[in-house]
């Protein structure tokens, strides 16, 4: 098994609010995009790196109850951030790679099976956008008081396969015509190029005036 992962940032002025964590050793990568500030994803940041220097590694459930937790008693439902992040591991008995995934916001995962040919968003949008005052509400993200994990989930991962996290800088309802399209996204993830390659491919598709991060995740059943 190999899997080899790079990232790609694009900060705005006064607008820097995304984080970022590759642990590829642990499998274990993360996107987060405070809300109005970067106090509340840095802090998730920071209880997600210590999380994982522990010998037994936790689960993204109890990883999202833990940024959870602290948030609150820290930032008292004030701050919010989104948070999406992927493990993968391999079970030796059964002979397969798990994909597990938690997610709460406005950030994506999408996975490419190469063998299908076939790209699946994993993570839906928990914000949502008043039509008649144009001001997003964001309930569920993490920090906010009445938060819930409602997608956490694990599935197995193809033999080869491409995995993208990204921030709300890429794609974004509000602009559909400046975000990456759709079909764009789905040829950058099905090509031959380097994580690096498709990681700044995906940035540099989006026009979006919002600061964006990306960390793309390449995974083989078969080292070469």
């Amino acid at each position: 098994m190999q899997t080899q992962a790079a990232s790609a940032e694009r900060p705005v002025a006064h607008k820097a609010h995304d984080r970022l964590t590759i642990i590829s050793d642990l499998g274990r990568f993360a996107v987060f995009d405070g809300a109005g500030n970067p106090f509340a994803s840095t802090l998730a940041q920071n209880v997600f790196n210590k999380m994982h220097e522990s010998e037994q590694l936790p689960t993204l459930r109890r990883t999202f109850a833990m940024i959870q937790d602290l948030l609150l008693r820290r930032l008292n439902g004030q701050m919010l951030t989104t948070g999406t992040a992927a493990g993968i591991r391999h079970d030796k008995v059964s002979a397969t790679t798990w994909l597990d995934y938690a997610h709460a916001g406005d950030s994506s995962l999408v996975i490419h099976d190469h063998t299908t040919g076939a790209t699946t968003k994993l993570t839906r949008d928990d914000s949502f956008r008043d039509p008649a005052t144009g001001i997003t509400f964001a309930p569920n993200f993490l920090g906010a008081a009445g938060h819930t994990l409602e997608q956490c989930n694990t599935i197995p991962l193809p033999r080869r396969a491409t995995l993208a996290l990204f921030t709300d800088g890429i794609t974004d309802d509000t602009h559909p015509r400046r975000g990456l399209q759709d079909s764009t996204l789905e040829m950058i993830m099905a090509s031959q190029d380097t994580p690096t390659a498709k990681a700044r491919a995906i940035l540099g598709g989006s026009r979006i005036n919002d600061d964006a991060s990306v960390i793309v995740i390449e995974h083989s059943a078969v080292s070469p």
